[in-house]
């Protein structure tokens, strides 16, 4: 899922040569190692935050607009903004999708 976002790998090269731990090869390597989980926790929170949620919420904003449309048509503006939502759906669709591989491949 990870491998997906834009920035993933600069972000993660960035975040390991700026983390100066001294001490043995070996030290420094399990340092960086465990300052990369904090920094990917905190990244992964704020760039995916909750897939469920977020999909939930596109969900209801998309059947919104469809309530919208039974009545009369939608503007060129809501026409716009709905096909966006859908685009973005589609996205984290695929993200759920790949993280539930990526769980079970873990099992």
């Amino acid at each position: 899922m990870w491998l997906k976002a834009d920035d993933f790998e600069e972000k993660v090269r960035q975040w390991w040569t700026s983390y100066q731990i001294p001490r043995t090869p070996s030290f420094i390597f399990a340092g960086k190692l465990k300052a990369l989980k904090k920094d990917l926790k905190l990244w992964n929170r704020q760039s995916f935050g909750d897939i469920g949620e977020r999909k939930k919420s596109k969900e209801v904003e998309i059947k919104g607009l469809e309530r919208i449309q039974e009545n009369w048509p939608l503007t060129q503006e809501e026409i716009a903004v709905k096909k966006e939502l859908e685009a973005d759906l589609e996205r984290i669709v695929v993200l759920e999708e790949t993280s539930w591989c990526q769980k079970l491949r873990a099992l």
